[in-house]
């Protein structure tokens, strides 16, 4: 394993961040996504009653996910 020196960077110095901020923003964006398609299909429930079950089960699964980070945070 090489010897980092000071100053230098290493991938993973540079991906650990976005990472960890995309999977820190994911369940919420997963949960408007599921609340758009549940007024969407609400509203269209003719034309559109795929997409509000969908929404229903994004916002149902991102809404579980929110739960249990929140009830079990990570160090």
């Amino acid at each position: 394993m090489p010897v980092k020196r000071m100053g230098e960077a290493t991938l993973g110095d540079l991906v650990e961040p976005l990472l960890s901020a995309y999977l820190a923003y994911t369940p919420w964006l997963l949960f408007a996504i599921g609340l758009v398609f549940i007024f969407v299909g609400t509203v269209t429930v003719q034309k559109h009653r795929r997409m509000l079950m969908v929404g229903l089960w994004m916002a149902a699964v991102s809404a579980l996910w929110i739960m249990l980070r929140v009830l079990y945070p990570t160090a």
